[in-house]
């Protein structure tokens, strides 16, 4: 049953600067799904980060899947990255 969040929590502000910053694809994706419940967002980014979520969230489970997502885009993004040493 979606419910409503009256404070995002900050690590769900970090995840959403992610997507935004380091991930055009998955951005333009979340913004075609159009007025959506911020469990079926992260469903969408957990099935991008190659994770299956299914069930109903406590608010403690939802803080741990914000983190969670967070870690593995931070991991993608800097993956894709080229480090030279000189």
């Amino acid at each position: 049953m979606p419910r409503e969040i009256e404070m995002l929590p900050e690590v769900a502000i970090e995840l959403d600067k992610e997507i935004v910053t380091n991930h055009p694809a998955l951005s333009a994706r979340l913004q075609k799904l159009g007025n959506v419940t911020v469990e079926e967002k992260l469903a969408f980014v957990a099935y991008y980060c190659n994770y299956g979520v299914d069930g109903y969230f406590t608010s403690k489970d939802l803080l741990a899947l914000f983190e969670l997502l967070l870690r593995k885009l931070k991991e993608k993004s800097s993956a894709g990255r080229i480090i030279k040493l000189h």
